[in-house]
């Protein structure tokens, strides 16, 4: 392993890592050594958040040395972070969970998708998470984000996403899949030959995206500009501010959907905007059919009707339903490092 520590330069830090070279798997006595030395020798700027983020593609055993670290992370406020690749079992998955659980930090695993040709000339989509396999007869592209998710009704366990189907049966040994063997996996399940393999990609750039807003983008004030993202309809497009992570959340997820979705909004004079008037949003994720009718609107209804539009309407300020499909999402800028030269 190496250690390199600079805390005056991102630019230093970024040369730095571009001269990193891969060097096989590490061991557990590997991943202690670095830990320990993340905890102990990092000196932090006052004030500045204390995050450790933890890539890793293998599995370590558990010890009480990384206890002990953890906990003393957790004493000096560092929340350990983790993206683990596809071949961390669930033994690895456990020991990161537990680090991340005593730290305030997190656990975000990647998912892998693969495209093959059966005998009878199907393409075939498998899908790989946490060492489980799952499949659909066309390609879902949700599964970019992911293909288990938490169990809204009992945050404790977890679900399959729709519309992925979990391979399992006395065919499948009870064994972890892993990326290089989800063909024979799927073999030995279906008992169909495969042809031809096609495509083979993650959704670590997606992860790491949602990792770093998350660590960033959500630490900023209530009252701070998150986006702004240009919806549109059938009749015309306008430009939203979104101040709330949740409803960012929501709109990044539709923009990636690219369908037309129902947005309560309330029309406020603008003199900045284009049609000097400013649609603020205020429900989202209400279903089309516990719409009212009366309350549905296009964008050019808002824009070429403005008085009767602002004045009335659902609730106060008024609010009117446009379905629209975001086009653009144009983050707000951060703030500048002063690190930065």
């Amino acid at each position: 392993e190496r250690y390199f520590s600079e805390n005056n330069s991102i630019r230093a830090v970024q040369e730095h890592l571009q001269t990193l070279k891969p060097l096989g798997k590490s061991s557990s006595a590997d991943f202690q050594r670095a830990f320990t030395h993340a905890v102990k020798n990092i000196q932090w700027r006052h004030q500045a958040e204390k995050i450790i983020i933890v890539i890793t593609n293998n599995d370590y055993k558990e010890s009480i040395e990384v206890e002990s670290r953890a906990f003393a992370a957790k004493q000096r406020a560092i929340a350990v972070f983790s993206v683990l690749c596809g071949n961390v079992s669930e033994t690895g998955l456990h020991i990161m969970n537990r680090i991340s659980d005593m730290t305030g930090g997190e656990v975000k695993t990647l998912a892998y998708h693969r495209e093959v040709v059966d005998a009878r000339g199907r393409k075939v989509n498998l899908y790989l998470q946490k060492g489980r396999l799952f499949y659909t007869y066309y390609n879902a592209p949700q599964w970019i984000e992911g293909i288990i998710e938490k169990n809204p009704q009992n945050p404790g366990f977890e679900k399959t996403a729709e519309p992925f189907r979990e391979i399992t049966g006395e065919t499948m040994p009870a064994r972890q899949v892993r990326p290089d063997t989800m063909i024979s996996r799927y073999r030995s399940a279906s008992l169909d030959p495969v042809l031809k393999e096609e495509t083979f990609e993650n959704n670590a750039a997606f992860v790491f995206e949602v990792l770093a807003r998350q660590l960033f983008k959500e630490r900023q004030g209530t009252n701070a500009l998150r986006a702004r993202v240009l919806v549109s309809d059938a009749s015309a497009s306008c430009w939203l501010s979104v101040y709330d992570k949740g409803l960012m959340r929501y709109l990044e997820n539709k923009e990636r959907r690219r369908y037309y979705f129902p947005l309560g909004v309330s029309a406020e004079p603008g003199s900045n905007e284009t049609y000097g008037i400013e649609l603020v949003p205020r429900l989202y994720g209400v279903q089309n059919v516990d719409i009212p009718g009366s309350v549905k609107v296009t964008l050019s209804d808002i824009f070429s009707r403005k008085k009767p539009l602002i004045k009335p309407g659902l609730s106060d300020p008024p609010v009117w339903f446009v379905s629209v499909r975001v086009e653009r999402i144009h983050a707000a800028s951060a703030e500048v490092d002063v690190r930065q030269p």
